[in-house]
């Protein structure tokens, strides 16, 4: 099973602490229900980043991955599916640019909870000002909490 992302704070001298950069937060527990009929309405991230100007932020190394965690889910069959999305605005509907994608998930049982993901943005091909997280579950009555953070490398020294 693997672990989720978070910090560490017991025996500092032996494990690293990761730290987050608030503005490198996209979610943090935030409670997500597609209530559209068809299921497939996207929500956008509670913080989207604003670089400022248009800049290719995830178009390196791929050292910056976005470490997303689902804590609980319900409804019928409920499924997850994030991606990081770069766009012009706020709002991140004008020309968005899909950096890196979870895929569709299959279905969420609670003994699959905590789900993590790990997101490798390293492909995006065109600089944009605004970049979040764009999040779907898949039907109509399906909810789901979530965090979705840019960590610089895997957070695998949690035991």
């Amino acid at each position: 099973m693997r672990l989720p992302f978070i910090p560490t704070h017991t025996l500092f001298e032996k494990y690293k602490t990761m730290i987050i950069d608030n503005q490198l937060s996209f979610s943090s527990g935030a409670t997500f229900g597609d209530g559209a009929a068809t299921g497939a309405t996207d929500a956008v991230s509670t913080n989207v980043y604003n670089a400022g100007s248009a800049k290719s932020v995830f178009g390196g190394s791929g050292r910056a991955k976005v470490a997303i965690h689902v804590t609980a889910a319900a409804g019928t069959t409920p499924k997850f599916r994030a991606r990081l999305v770069g766009a012009d605005n706020a709002a991140l509907t004008t020309n968005p640019e899909i950096i890196s994608d979870t895929g569709l998930s299959a279905a969420i049982t609670a003994g699959l909870l905590p789900l993590s993901y790990e997101l490798v943005p390293s492909n995006q091909k065109v600089a944009k000002q605004y970049y979040g997280v764009i999040v779907v579950m898949g039907a109509a009555d399906n909810t789901c909490t979530y965090s979705a953070n840019v960590v610089e490398t895997s957070q695998n020294n949690v035991k």
